[in-house]
């Protein structure tokens, strides 16, 4: 598990001063893709990967200018597939704001095309 806190700026936010939604997909599809890092090797999730998909669920607004907590999980790695989960959650008390399912794909595993 690798757990990262973050403050979301106020040019991030709404009227409301809650995040824009692009600023948690922001938030997620970086800081899991960063948790592929406790397990990279030469050529085996070492930063060239891409995302499949991104599943995003949105709980609660996500307040600009205050902690939030991030916390990452690889629920999956092969060769060329990998899944990481996402919790975003207020770093005051726990309440979970948002969690995420990250599909990412390895390039440079297996060799090239089959085309």
């Amino acid at each position: 598990i690798a757990v990262f806190t973050a403050l979301v700026p106020p040019e991030y936010g709404n009227h409301r001063q809650s995040a824009h939604g692009g600023a948690i997909a922001t938030l997620f599809d970086s800081l899991t893709g960063c948790t592929l890092a406790l397990i990279s090797e030469p050529g085996y999730w070492d930063g060239r990967e891409v995302t499949r998909n991104l599943q995003i669920n949105y709980f609660r607004p996500v307040p600009v200018s205050e902690k939030i907590r991030i916390e990452c999980e690889i629920v999956n790695a092969g060769k060329r597939l990998a899944t990481v989960r996402g919790l975003m959650k207020r770093d005051s008390d726990g309440t979970l704001l948002a969690s995420c399912l990250h599909d990412k794909f390895n390039p440079v595993a297996g060799g090239g095309s089959k085309l």
